[in-house]
């Protein structure tokens, strides 16, 4: 862990996640030696992501933003970061250094804007972690086979495999429970499932529920983007 009047640095383990908290303003190598030991982290920590909280700002110096952009983020984009996360104060009004600094990293990173550390972790997961849902679905009688040769003739099945972010898409049989249909799904991350859940196939797919089942359960997994998936 990094520590100064000015800045704190230090990796939360459990989120693979560095985080760079500005204290108050200054320049020079105040400004930089955090900044460094951040890209160290980086660099060691496989899959890591940068969250920035610069709810307490700090001042433009021209020869400090010209170092960011000339070796920090070039020698950051070397690494396997994806994701830069800004936690900024809603009630201060954000100074251009910040709004410059961003957007230098939005060129070589995917960036966000949060308002607390809570929000950045789960923007964070939200993008970072595949979903698993295990849903069982027990009929109104014994439609089962009805209710799935409808899935497939309107193409919910095949036109969720073929989205974008579905990693798996299959519905299984209970053998001990001829009432009883198991649909296993795996996305990307939950972004991709919030865009699933607006198409029209999907929406032909809670009329079909609506008609044909009378019970559902649903068990939801993440899964962090280092685990390998085994068909």
């Amino acid at each position: 862990m990094y520590y100064s009047d000015f800045c704190a640095v230090e990796y939360i383990e459990n989120e693979n996640v560095v985080l760079l908290s500005w204290k108050k303003a200054c320049s020079g190598e105040q400004f930089r030696e955090p900044e460094k030991y951040s890209l160290e982290l980086l660099e060691h920590y496989q899959g890591s992501s940068l969250i920035i909280d610069v709810r307490n700002g700090f001042e433009e110096d021209k020869e400090d933003i010209e170092w960011e952009v000339s070796e920090f983020i070039p020698k950051m984009s070397q690494t396997d970061c994806k994701y830069v996360i800004f936690i900024e104060n809603k009630e201060k009004e954000i100074k251009n250094i910040v709004k410059k600094w961003r957007k230098e990293f939005e060129n070589n990173f995917t960036v966000l804007k949060t308002l607390s550390i809570q929000n950045a972790l789960h923007e964070l997961n939200k993008r970072r972690k595949m979903l698993t849902l295990n849903i069982i679905f027990e009929m109104k009688a014994s439609l089962r086979k009805e209710f799935y040769k409808k899935l497939i003739e309107q193409g919910i099945v095949e036109k969720s495999r073929k989205e974008a972010g579905n990693i798996k898409y299959e519905y299984y049989c209970a053998v001990e429970d001829h009432r009883k249909i198991l649909l296993i799904e795996t996305w990307e991350n939950s972004i991709a499932l919030e865009k699933h859940l607006k198409t029209d196939h999907y929406q032909l797919f809670k009329k079909l529920k609506a008609e044909y089942v009378k019970e559902t359960r649903i068990e939801k997994h993440y899964l962090d983007e280092k685990t390998i998936l085994i068909n």
